[in-house]
């Protein structure tokens, strides 16, 4: 007789306030290779099928979407909240078929510019990064068509990573003063490494990361780290400043649970009365 599957048990409270004890059981099988780093945005929408069994509901399934939750696997999507603002969502900063990204947000850009906008939000929360140079003509084209009085919203989370990070940088920079960030402190000190590859370890075969290049987001890369920083910084990178938000929202699991957004309720409290308190 094969060995009994382990188990484990777990309380739970249903939607109606019940409580009931299941045990979930560990599926047989070989496991995947640890060849790719999972994140869990794609599994905060109820749109994400992934893992779940017959009998399982998702959170979120008779709960209207918030916005920022609709379109998981979109790498860039935008819409206008209101008629004088732009929306922008980046999930991820590389090309897809059959558009690049870049080609992509400049078509956003285009389109905008014939519209009567004077505020727009990019939304940053769910990026682990990419190839920065592909939002580079974005973050400096955006602040641009803005009119002088106009607002330029960054939202970022402990998801924001990387080129990402590098995103919202520029658009600090380039938006100046006019530029409000929004939401949690991103996931990275704004110096980091980064580039470089995987590779596998010779005997657990786990993959993981190197990196090779040094970024300075805040400072901008000197000459005296030539050596050091990724050379395409002293092409691209700004002296941006600090990143932490100027309004900070955090989203509870109750606030996820309910379909609200504390960070865009704070763009649009701006917006219609002149401060987020």
């Amino acid at each position: 007789m094969p060995p009994a599957l382990p188990e484990t048990a777990y309380f739970i409270r249903r939607a109606d306030g019940s409580a009931a004890q299941i045990a979930l059981v560990a599926t047989s099988g070989a496991p995947e290779p640890l060849n790719a780093h999972v994140w869990p945005r794609r599994d905060f929408s109820p749109l994400s099928q992934t893992g779940r069994g017959a009998g399982w509901r998702h959170v979120l399934d008779d709960v209207t979407l918030p916005a920022y939750l609709t379109r998981p696997d979109a790498n860039v999507w935008h819409h206008y909240p209101l008629p004088d603002l732009l929306y922008i969502q980046i999930n991820r900063i590389r090309d897809a078929t059959p558009e690049g990204l870049s080609q992509g947000l400049a078509k956003v850009l285009d389109e905008a510019e014939k519209k009567p906008i004077r505020n727009a939000v990019v939304d940053l929360r769910f990026n682990n990064g990419g190839n920065y140079e592909l939002t580079a003509d974005f973050s400096r084209r955006l602040p641009a068509i803005l009119p002088p009085e106009g607002r330029l919203f960054v939202l970022t989370s402990a998801n924001t990573f990387s080129a990402a990070i590098s995103t919202a940088a520029r658009l600090k920079y380039f938006g100046g003063p006019r530029t409000v960030l929004v939401g949690e402190p991103i996931g990275d000190r704004l110096q980091f490494w980064g580039e470089g590859g995987r590779t596998v370890l010779p005997n657990s075969k786990i993959t993981i990361r190197y990196s090779t290049a040094y970024h300075d987001w805040e400072h901008g890369c000197s000459l005296s780290e030539i050596r050091t920083c990724f050379l395409l910084n002293y092409v691209y990178d700004v002296p941006a400043g600090p990143l932490q938000p100027d309004v900070a929202r955090s989203t509870s699991f109750a606030d996820y649970a309910d379909g609200t957004d504390p960070a865009m309720a704070a763009v649009m409290k701006i917006l219609m009365v002149g401060n987020a308190d």
